[in-house]
């Protein structure tokens, strides 16, 4: 039997940004429901089709798992004497670190499960307070504009502007070849082809740009494709 629970229940998860390109990382502390305790050497496990990751909680219930490759999964955490709590739908993205602390149960015989819908605060956190737009693999999925075509989709993100089509995109005025694109990490010049399917997230920062991403004068563009 599975308990559905819609939202975040003894759970916080919180984004903050990390210098590293094309990968992304996830840590947090596991403490019990009923005295507030630390849990050491739990289980923390991360799926996502073919990929599972995992690590052990250290003496002091915190765990650290590196380097995720970007896209959404399901982050299992597990301890015997305990019930095993699954958080669905935690975004892992290039450059960041995703902290979820879990609160565990004691034993119900069920497995709780959990669904994660970032806030507006979270995402705004995640880069540093820059001006921050995501465009995830469902939005791209929905996307009007040529399939292939970064600049159509871009395009939608206020502050970005593209004549028409295939050609170069203006972020905030600034002319159209002064905007930085990111692909798994890797900068490159130019308007990226890359088909819609295989684009799992897609961030369009158009303000207040970390200096990880150099002294460019228009907006960065990251592209973090799907791993298979």
């Amino acid at each position: 039997m599975k308990t559905i629970i819609s939202g975040i229940i003894g759970i916080i998860i919180h984004l903050t940004g990390i210098a590293q390109s094309g990968v992304g990382a996830i840590s947090g502390v596991i403490s019990d429901s009923l005295n507030g305790e630390t849990i050491p050497y739990a289980i923390v496990k991360l799926q996502s089709g073919t990929i599972t990751l995992g690590a052990l909680a250290n003496e002091k219930g915190e765990y650290l798992i590196k380097p995720i490759p970007p896209g959404t999964y399901t982050v299992s955490f597990s301890r015997i004497g305990y019930s095993q709590t699954d958080v669905k739908n935690v975004k892992i993205s290039s450059g960041d670190v995703t902290t979820l602390n879990c609160i565990l149960g004691i034993p119900t015989g069920a497995v709780i499960e959990v669904f994660y819908n970032p806030t507006i605060d979270e995402l705004w956190g995640r880069h540093g307070g820059s001006t921050v737009d995501v465009i995830t693999s469902g939005d791209i999925l929905l996307n009007a504009g040529d399939r292939g075509a970064i600049g159509a989709m871009v395009n939608s993100t206020p502050g970005v502007y593209q004549k028409r089509d295939g050609e170069g995109i203006n972020i905030r005025g600034s002319r159209s070849g002064a905007s930085l694109f990111i692909i798994d990490g890797v900068k490159i010049i130019g308007d990226p082809q890359i088909p819609n399917a295989g684009i799992e997230e897609v961030v369009v920062i158009t303000g207040g740009l970390p200096a990880q991403y150099g002294d460019t004068t228009s907006g960065v563009v990251i592209i973090n494709t799907k791993s298979y």
